[in-house]
């Protein structure tokens, strides 16, 4: 990915991986919660930028060599995500660096849909 040049601006949202006990629901094993949060409130929404899809990168693969029976990813309160960290867009000088995000941006996606489990979608009130 050396086409791509992380913005010295970007707002990094982290992909934060902890194992919660089901056992308090009625199930066994643990879940791989993948919490996204940018470390600023909801004014703030988290963005994907190279340095947040790298951290969910991290975080889906250390989950899916936990022991955990399932992955779940939830953003911090009042928000998932926003989508595209769009503060780079000024440092996109080529059109091979606006495709080279674009494949980054697929891979992260496709790496989570080829995990082994299934995420599971959660309501943040429930954890």
């Amino acid at each position: 990915m050396s086409e791509i040049t992380t913005p010295p601006d970007e707002v990094v949202t982290n992909a934060l991986l902890r194992q919660v006990d089901l056992s308090a629901f009625g199930a066994s094993g643990s879940l791989a919660l993948i919490t996204l949060d940018n470390g600023h409130d909801h004014t703030r929404p988290n963005t994907f930028g190279i340095q947040s899809l790298n951290s969910l990168n991290d975080a889906i693969t250390a989950a899916e060599s936990s022991d955990a029976v399932a992955i779940a990813i939830i953003g911090k309160p009042f928000i998932f995500a926003a989508g595209a960290d769009l503060s780079g867009i000024s440092y996109v000088a080529k059109r091979e660096q606006s495709l080279a995000f674009e494949n980054w941006d697929m891979t992260s996606l496709n790496d989570l849909e080829e995990a082994r489990r299934l995420p599971l979608p959660l309501s943040m009130d429930l954890l």
